[in-house]
């Protein structure tokens, strides 16, 4: 398994951010070389990475492992000036090039642009913005370019992390140009890209009142077609953790009124595992539930 994380310098200076490459399960790291030389812009943030405490960005990793993004972070944003790819493992990065729906390019450092992979299909990758831009690249993010976004989809800054980081957006695993999407107050959402004519779909799937903020995936239930989905939010009036067997048609609350954990800042499945999910808090660490130990 390979996994690429974006990771953070410790409090007092011991270790510095960047992006750290594993490929056994993260029993051992490897550093990988900065995107240096590129331009100014970019050289500043990755001088300001190696400070204590700072964040290092957003990550994403192609379907076939062979193309990895780097979206470059400015505090709690990314902007979209700063967003690179290599594809041998960063020993040579290239800058991505984002253009508007005129064709014409994407500077703007007020910009933003948090990148997601499909989990299926190499070529693509999803570019998420503020104010709910979206921008798909067909060419493993050599290019992305904006295109329209349904009118009843919020309005959101999608371009942030940790506290500025309204949505948890997630794509699929075993399906090409799907996207899941939890904005919040505007409830759950499934985005879905169609390659051929360049387009998306944007569909509720949660109730209008339902209140959705964070999700993810997990295992299916024996015999399902469907993966088994699990979110953090505000379900018929009732604040909880839930599972949906059936991609949101239905409902089941996971935990009791004593098992709500402060801050939640994110939360999943596991993909072997059917009933197995893991949540982020705030506070706590990370922590585990199933059904068959009844706790979480």
């Amino acid at each position: 398994m390979l996994v690429a994380v974006t990771a953070r310098g410790n409090w007092k200076g011991k270790t510095i951010g960047g992006l750290i490459w594993s490929e056994n399960q993260c029993k051992t790291w490897l550093r990988l070389p900065d995107p240096v030389g590129i331009t100014k812009k970019i050289d500043t943030l990755i001088a300001a990475i190696k400070k204590p405490n700072t964040n290092s960005g957003w990550t994403a990793i192609s379907a076939d492992a062979k193309t990895l993004v780097w979206a470059i972070g400015e505090g709690d944003r990314l902007p979209v000036d700063a967003v690179v790819y290599t594809e041998n493992r960063g020993n040579t990065w290239f800058k991505c090039r984002v253009f508007d729906r005129s064709g014409h390019p994407v500077n703007d450092p007020d910009k933003t642009m948090k990148v997601l992979s499909d989990r299926m299909d190499p070529e693509v990758f999803y570019g998420f913005g503020d104010d709910s831009f979206l921008y798909i690249s067909t060419d493993r993010a050599r290019t992305f370019h904006r295109i329209s976004v349904s009118e009843e989809f919020p309005r959101l800054e999608l371009g942030g992390m940790d506290g500025r980081m309204p949505a948890e957006i997630r794509a699929e695993s075993g399906k090409r140009g799907v996207v899941w999407i939890a904005t919040g107050e505007q409830g759950l959402w499934r985005l879905t890209f169609h390659k051929n004519s360049k387009n998306a779909d944007f569909q509720r799937v949660s109730k209008l009142g339902d209140k959705i903020y964070r999700q993810g995936m997990g295992k299916e239930a024996p015999g399902s077609p469907y993966k088994t989905l699990y979110v953090n939010g505000i379900i018929d009036g009732d604040y909880g953790f839930y599972r949906s067997l059936d991609e949101g048609r239905t409902w089941q609350r996971i935990n009791k009124e004593n098992q709500m954990f402060g801050d939640i800042r994110s939360i999943v499945g596991d993909p072997r595992e059917f009933g197995r999910f893991y949540i982020a808090t705030g506070s706590r660490g990370v922590l585990w539930g199933k059904p068959k130990a009844e706790r979480i």
